[in-house]
């Protein structure tokens, strides 16, 4: 009997350590899921998009709502441009936060964990780090499974959420 606890003990602790749960562990994982190149399948109260980086670029593909469908916002080193059947606009990044905040949490999160410049914590069964840039604020969710589920960016005094589908 007693083995028998000490093995699912060891078991659990094992589980534990390699799920997002894990503290250290948990931070490089979500710092992992953000390290460029990736995409994502990504969905906010308004409208649902691909988001694919590169070291060089993020594109965000909008493929909901049908009015929205195939526009794409792209940001680099040039600025942020959007486009629609064969039409380019180069707009100010103010006009699209909502997207590129979400780009902004994902050039910045490597370097808060770097530098141990974030908090973790547990909210029903999900692990939560949470950092912040300037007045910028940022949170990523991990579900147990070690899969990021949501990320929350506060830009410039606004709040945009972010629901990752899989």
């Amino acid at each position: 009997m007693k083995k028998t606890f000490s093995l699912v003990f060891a078991l659990i602790l094992v589980l534990a350590l390699v799920s997002c749960g894990g503290g250290a562990d948990a931070a490089q994982q979500i710092k992992a899921a953000f390290t460029a190149p990736f995409e994502y399948s990504v969905s906010t109260p308004s409208f649902g998009f691909d988001y694919a980086k590169t070291s060089e670029s993020a594109v965000m593909v909008l493929n909901t709502p049908d009015t929205l469908k195939g526009l794409t916002v792209t940001r680099d080193k040039d600025g942020v441009t959007a486009s629609y059947d064969g039409i380019v606009v180069t707009l100010p990044e103010i006009t699209v936060k909502k997207l590129t905040s979400l780009d902004m949490l994902a050039d910045k999160i490597a370097a808060a964990i770097d530098a141990g410049e974030y908090t973790l914590s547990e909210e029903n069964g999900a692990t939560v780090l949470t950092f912040s840039s300037g007045d910028d604020v940022f949170t990523v969710t991990c579900g147990e499974d070690g899969v990021i589920t949501g990320a929350k960016a506060t830009v410039a005094g606004k709040t945009y959420e972010f629901a990752f589908l899989h």
